[in-house]
């Protein structure tokens, strides 16, 4: 009944979904018979955007206090004193100040207590805010610690081979976007031959959040994602191709979503390029024009879209989930098919799948895959199509 509710609400998104699962080649003629050739639609330029996120501002977390003078400074937050807001218990009020605070449309923060006598106030403020309260006493555990053991630690892995102008861009906006204060960034190189390895090495040699692991041969998308995750410290893993771009504060809803709702194993974004009903059409081509954009989504209140797959372009997944599945099926060699085989025994499991349409990230689709051969590809593609349905059949 919930595939069929959802077929209605979102034809569209059930048609590409029923598309994609058809051979390449079937595809392509089918495509091309619909919709003869025509010139190449205005793609975002990706050299122009990096040049604009140079000076975009970072979305920060924000950290509420109740005494300045107690607090030591903790990177990468940005500070705020209780007494600066508006009294707690209306949200649409405090909103607007500690949105502009933190530089994000989706503001990640936590309310810190130093003195017993503020802490009362500080535990309402945080209510309202749905953000975590902690009590820190300064003669105690460092500040750090205290926040460390408050937000889990978001570990995003990405595979790269190839491209190193949008391997850039994915990295730098990811550092520059990303809000959660505990991150790691594990990057596994498959052997770019074209410079994209070294463009992470050296993103990795100014920010000690960035680790680079190396492959001396192109291993796959699956077999990468899997040595990326097992070098991994955090419980919570997102997964990132580096042919995106995420927005600020993409990662918020995400793992709110996935905290708040312990039957939910998997979270992804809208985009702009997904053969379901994450796809959203889009019209921007510029940097700042992409970033009104975002902003105006991160601002809905839009309910979780379940959906039976979600791409792992731009994924967070529990490590639960990941350990209980043993990790994407690296028999899917280069990559096509391995993340809806991953949704496929996620959801058999008993997990959830939810699409927040408050989170959005660019994707460049099919940039991994645009120097193999047409043959290569389409080889490629159907083989792991005819092993998706096996697979799917074989369980039952």
């Amino acid at each position: 009944m919930e595939a069929v509710l959802r077929t209605v609400r979102h034809p569209l998104g059930a048609l590409r979904r029923s598309f994609s699962r058809l051979p390449l080649p079937w595809r392509r003629r089918l495509f091309e018979r619909v919709r003869p050739p025509r010139a190449a639609a205005a793609q975002p330029a990706p050299a122009e955007w990096l040049a604009e996120l140079a000076v975009a501002p970072p979305a920060r977390p924000l950290l509420v206090v109740d005494d300045e003078r107690l607090f030591g400074g903790v990177d990468p937050w940005a500070v705020l004193p209780l007494g600066g807001l508006p009294p707690a218990g209306d949200s649409a009020t405090l909103r607007p100040h500690v949105g502009r605070a933190a530089s994000s449309p989706s503001p990640i923060g936590c309310v810190v207590s130093f003195t017993p006598h503020r802490a009362a106030q500080g535990r309402e403020l945080a209510r309202t805010l749905c953000w975590p309260h902690a009590f820190a006493d300064p003669a105690g555990r460092p500040l750090g610690n205290v926040l460390g053991s408050v937000f889990p630690r978001l570990s995003v892995v990405v595979v790269v081979y190839r491209h190193p102008e949008l391997t850039r861009l994915c990295l730098e906006a990811l550092r520059r976007f990303t809000a959660w204060p505990n991150l790691e960034i594990l990057v596994v190189d498959n052997a770019s031959p074209d410079g994209a390895g070294d463009v992470a090495r050296r993103i990795a040699a100014a920010d000690t959040r960035v680790r680079v692991l190396g492959n001396p041969r192109n291993r796959g998308f699956a077999a990468a994602a899997n040595q990326g995750v097992e070098a991994a410290d955090g419980p919570l893993i997102a997964l990132l191709n580096h042919d995106v771009a995420v927005s600020p504060g993409w990662e918020v809803p995400l793992l709110q979503h996935l905290l708040r709702h312990p039957e939910v194993g998997l979270a992804g974004p809208a985009t702009n390029a997904a053969g379901n009903e994450a796809r959203l059409q889009v019209k921007y081509l510029t940097f700042s024009d992409f970033l009104r954009f975002t902003e105006t989504r991160a601002t809905l209140a839009s309910r979780p879209l379940p959906l039976p797959e979600l791409g792992f372009f731009c994924v967070v997944v529990r490590r639960r989930v990941w350990e209980e599945l043993g990790g994407l099926d690296e028999g899917y060699g280069l990559g096509y098919f391995e993340d809806a085989d991953f949704c496929r025994r996620a959801r058999a499991r008993g997990w959830r799948l939810a699409c927040l349409g408050s989170s959005f990230v660019h994707h460049w689709q099919g940039a991994a895959f645009a120097t193999l051969p047409r043959g290569e590809l389409e080889d490629l593609w159907e083989a792991n199509r005819r092993r998706f349905l096996r697979r799917r059949q074989h369980a039952g």
